[in-house]
């Protein structure tokens, strides 16, 4: 299967995919529409930390109904509510380590610069 870079949007597609979207009755517009605002509330609003969140949450924050959203994931994005929610949720997990790690790498490089000698007591309060 090829995969092709739709020009307007920049989204990377296979040509199965190509031929689920013309078989569905949402407008491509429509969808990247729907997408953009999904994307953008994901992003901004960080629907995902909600450990209850489900598509119809989703859906009247994006203000679209629970079939157009499902529709959109799975014929435009080529995913599933739960994974696309799971990816974000993900990412923040990584994020969040990342940082605790970063904080830790910090907190033992200015420890070590100062007076204190015994910079790995402080680790266990970190």
């Amino acid at each position: 299967m090829k995969e092709y870079i739709n020009k307007k949007d920049g989204i990377i597609r296979r040509k199965s995919e190509k031929k689920n979207i013309k078989k569905s009755r949402m407008e491509e517009k429509t969808a990247m529409l729907i997408i953009g605002k999904l994307n953008e509330c994901m992003e901004k609003d960080r629907l995902y930390l909600n450990p209850d969140l489900k598509l119809q949450d989703v859906a009247k924050v994006v203000k679209c109904n629970t079939g157009e959203l499902s529709q959109v994931l799975n014929m435009f994005m080529n995913i599933g509510f739960t994974d696309y929610v799971n990816k974000y949720r993900i990412d923040e997990f990584i994020k969040e380590i990342q940082d605790k790690v970063c904080f830790q790498i910090y907190l033992g490089f200015f420890v070590g610069t100062m007076w204190f000698q015994f910079s790995y007591f402080f680790f266990p309060f970190v």
